[in-house]
C-alpha cells in the first residue's frame, strides 16, 4: 500500500525546489491545507457529521480552486459534500480562507486511509491531503438461552434471574429495549432499564415470574440492541403458577356523549376469578379527578370470589357539565395479585350541554270567562343554539290554568320550534304562572312568566229541578217541562246543554247550543218520551261550548209505566168460546181431570129454550150424542166467565154416558 504522507526530498530536489519557488512572482496564490486531516472512530455503516478542510491563500492574488478528487486504499469510506469545479470554483481572496466539508462513513472496522487532491491556479497544483478514520463495531453475546423458573403462587413473585449479554466488540452496545411476548407475557416482569455495554464490557438483564394465570406459563423476553440495524434477541421464558386469578373484563368503559345532569345507560364490567383457589374483593369504588360524575352499584364489603365464579359491577355516567370526564373504577383485592393489589378500569364519557334560546320572556294570554279555553295571543319560540339535536324537551305550567299544546320530540341543532300556549282560567281574577322548561343536558333554571285573567260566570235557572211526575208511555204529545236560563253577567256566553247520563231515545233538548246574552232570558225545552217502565234521574249540564267547561247544573227526575188493561170477552159467543176466546190454564187442568174419570163425554149446551122443543121428550140434534140433556142444559150468556176471560169450555157440559142395564141388575 503506498504512503499517505509525503516522500523526504534529496538534497537535489530540494535545490530544484528552491529555485522554482524563486523564480514564482511575489504575486503569485499560494494554496495553504493540512498535511493530514483526521476523523476519529466511527460506528460501522454509519455517516460521521461534516468535517472542515481549511483551505488559505497565502499569495498575492485570489486562489481558485476548481476541481477535487479522492483516491487511496479507502477512497470509497470518504466524501466531500461540497466539490469544487471549473463551473463553480471555490475562490479565496489573498490572505483569506476557505472551507471545503468532507464526511467519513467506514464500511469495515479497523484503520481507514484515503489522499484528497486538490486543483488550483496554485503554480504547485496539484495538492494533496492524507485522511485517515477509524472504524468501530460493538458486538453481542447473551446468555442463557432459556431461563425456568420454580411454580409460584398468583400474587408473588419468584426471585429473579439473570440474563448476561457481552460485548467483545470496539464500539458501546445499546440495550434499546426489553420486553415480554407469548401467551403469558404479562405473568412476566424486569425491573432492569435500557442501558449500554462499553467495549469489552457486560451487562445484566433481571427477569421475574409473578403468575397472572395458573397452570404451564410460557413467553418470550425479546433484548432489542444497536448491534445491528432492527437487531434483536430472544430468551425462552418458563414457570408455573397456581392460586386465585382475578380479570376483569372490559378493561375500559367509554360512555360516549351523555347529556349533562343526567344518568347515562349502566354498563357493566364483569369480575371474575379464573383461578383454582378463592380469593376476596375487599372492595370498589371510584377514583379519579372526576370520580363525582360517576356511579355504581356498591358491592358488600369483603366480598368472597370462589374459583371459577364470577360478579357484575355496574356503572353509569353522569357528567355535571359539558367536556370530557375521566375516573377509575378501583377494585381492591385481598390477595397481592398486582402492586397495591388492585385493578383499575379506566371511565371515560363526554358531558354535552344543551343550548337553548326561549322567548317571549313573558305571555299575555288575555281575558277568558272562567271554565273557557282558547290560545294566548303568543306562542313561545325554544330555539336550539347547539351543535347537536336536543331531544326530551318539556315545557309545563307552574298553573293549572295554562298548558303546552305540543312539545317536539326533537328541535335540530340551530333550528327553532313554536309551542302554542293555551288558557283555561279556573278562577276569575288575574292567573299568574310560569312555563319551566327542561330538556336532558339542559342545566339551570328556564321559565317564562305567563298570565292571563278569568272572567266570572253567573247564571239563573228556574227551575232548580225538572219534574215529569208519572207519564204512560206511549202518552203522545210527550210532556214538554222549560228551563229558563238568565246571564246575569256583562258579556255574551257560549253554552252548550248535555244530558248525564246520556238519554237521547228518550228525552229531547232544543237547543243544545245557545248564545246567552248578558240579562235576557233564553229557554230550553225538554221533551219525555219514554220508552220503558221505571224511574228516571239525570243531570241536566250546562257547560262552555268551548272547552266543556262545567257552568251550572239542573236536577231532571221522571218516571214510566204501563197502564193495566181490564178482562174482556167482547165477540165470543157462545157456540165460538172453545175456539176463538183465551184457554186459562185451570180450565186445561179441569179438563186434564176429567178425561181420566171413566168415559166422559163433553155435551154441548144451548143458551135458551129449543123451538118445538116438548118437555121431558129428549130430542135428537144432530152430531149430538144420544145420552147428552137435550133441554135442562141452559146456562146463562155469562156462564163460563173467569176472573182472567171466558171459558174455552162455556158451551158445553160434562155427561156420563148411559150404560146399557145389564141382565140381573137394577
Amino acid at each position: 500500500m503506498r504512503s499517505l504522507y509525503p516522500v523526504p526530498l534529496s538534497a537535489a530536489a530540494q535545490w530544484a525546489l528552491g529555485v522554482l519557488l524563486w523564480a514564482v512572482p511575489a504575486s503569485a496564490q499560494k494554496i495553504s491545507v493540512p498535511a493530514s486531516l483526521t476523523f476519529g472512530d466511527q460506528r460501522v455503516g454509519t455517516i460521521s457529521g461534516p468535517i472542515d478542510l481549511l483551505v488559505q491563500n497565502n499569495g498575492l492574488a485570489p486562489l481558485r480552486v476548481s476541481g477535487a478528487a479522492l483516491s487511496g486504499t479507502h477512497e470509497g469510506d470518504f466524501g466531500l459534500l461540497s466539490t469544487p469545479t471549473e463551473m463553480r470554483p471555490l475562490v479565496v481572496a489573498p490572505g483569506g480562507s476557505g472551507v471545503l466539508q468532507l464526511a467519513f462513513k467506514p464500511t469495515a472496522a479497523g484503520q481507514r486511509v484515503a489522499l484528497l487532491t486538490l486543483v488550483s491556479n496554485d503554480p504547485l497544483s496539484p495538492t494533496s491531503v492524507a485522511l485517515q478514520g477509524h472504524g468501530v463495531i460493538p458486538g453481542f453475546r447473551m446468555s442463557p438461552d432459556q431461563l425456568t423458573f420454580a411454580r409460584q403462587r398468583t400474587g408473588g413473585c419468584t426471585p429473579a434471574q439473570l440474563v448476561r449479554i457481552d460485548n467483545p466488540g470496539t464500539d458501546r452496545l445499546r440495550i434499546s429495549g426489553l420486553s415480554f411476548t407469548g401467551p403469558a407475557a404479562h405473568s412476566f416482569s424486569t425491573a432492569t432499564s435500557p442501558f449500554s455495554i462499553p467495549p469489552m464490557g457486560t451487562g445484566y438483564v433481571e427477569v421475574r415470574l409473578c403468575p397472572r394465570q395458573i397452570g404451564l406459563l410460557s413467553a418470550k423476553l425479546v433484548v432489542a440492541t444497536d448491534f445491528m440495524v432492527g437487531h434483536t434477541a430472544e430468551v425462552a421464558l418458563g414457570g408455573s403458577g397456581f392460586g386465585p386469578v382475578v380479570e376483569v373484563t372490559p378493561s375500559a368503559l367509554d360512555f360516549g356523549p351523555v347529556h349533562a345532569g343526567t344518568s347515562s345507560r349502566t354498563q357493566a364490567i364483569t369480575v371474575r376469578n379464573a383461578g383454582d383457589e378463592d380469593t376476596v374483593i375487599a372492595a370498589v369504588a371510584l377514583a379519579g379527578p372526576d370520580a363525582s360524575q360517576f356511579s355504581l352499584m356498591p358491592l358488600a364489603p369483603a366480598t368472597p370470589l370462589g374459583a371459577g365464579a364470577s360478579l357484575r359491577v355496574e356503572v353509569a355516567a353522569r357528567p355535571g357539565g359539558g367536556g370530557p370526564r375521566q375516573a377509575d373504577l378501583v377494585i381492591t383485592l385481598t390477595e397481592e395479585l398486582i402492586p397495591g393489589r388492585q385493578l383499575r378500569v379506566p371511565l371515560t364519557a363526554t358531558g354535552v350541554v344543551a343550548n337553548l334560546g326561549y322567548g317571549p320572556a313573558a305571555i299575555d294570554c288575555g281575558m277568558r270567562p272562567v271554565g273557557t279555553s282558547g290560545r294566548c295571543r303568543s306562542a313561545l319560540e325554544v330555539r336550539n343554539l347547539g351543535a347537536q339535536a336536543v331531544e326530551g324537551l318539556t315545557v309545563t305550567a307552574t298553573l293549572g290554568d295554562f298548558r303546552v299544546e305540543a312539545v317536539p320530540a326533537i328541535i335540530p341543532p340551530q333550528q327553532a320550534a313554536m309551542l302554542p300556549i293555551s288558557f283555561r282560567p279556573l278562577l276569575s281574577g288575574d292567573r299568574r304562572g310560569m312555563l319551566v322548561l327542561r330538556a336532558p343536558g339542559l342545566l339551570g333554571m328556564h321559565q317564562v312568566a305567563v298570565s292571563g285573567t278569568g272572567l266570572g260566570i253567573s247564571l239563573q235557572l228556574s227551575p232548580q229541578t225538572l219534574q215529569f211526575g208519572a207519564v204512560e208511555i206511549g202518552t203522545e204529545p210527550p210532556p214538554v217541562r222549560q228551563l229558563l236560563v238568565v246571564n246575569q253577567g256583562n258579556y255574551p256566553l257560549e253554552a252548550e246543554v248535555v244530558l248525564e247520563p246520556p238519554a237521547p231515545e228518550e228525552f229531547a233538548i232544543e237547543p243544545t247550543a245557545l248564545t246567552l246574552l248578558p240579562q235576557q232570558p233564553q229557554a230550553i225545552q225538554i221533551r219525555f218520551a219514554p220508552k220503558q217502565e221505571g224511574d228516571r234521574a239525570l243531570l241536566l249540564h250546562l257547560q262552555h261550548r268551548e272547552g266543556g267547561g262545567l257552568i251550572e247544573s239542573v236536577e231532571i227526575e221522571a218516571r214510566a209505566y204501563i197502564r193495566p188493561q181490564p178482562p174482556s170477552s167482547a165477540g165470543c159467543s157462545v157456540a165460538a168460546r172453545a175456539q176463538a176466546c183465551p184457554f186459562p190454564i185451570w180450565g186445561l187442568g179441569l179438563a186434564l181431570l176429567l178425561l181420566l174419570r171413566p168415559t166422559p163425554v163433553l155435551c154441548p149446551r144451548r143458551t135458551g129454550p129449543a123451538q118445538g122443543a116438548q118437555t121431558g121428550a129428549p130430542q135428537a140434534v144432530p152430531g149430538r150424542p144420544p145420552f147428552c140433556p137435550t133441554h135442562q142444559d141452559t146456562i146463562p150468556a155469562s156462564a163460563g166467565r173467569g176472573p182472567g176471560g171466558p171459558l174455552p169450555l162455556a158451551g158445553l157440559v160434562l155427561a156420563r154416558r148411559q150404560q146399557p142395564a145389564r141382565a140381573g141388575t137394577v
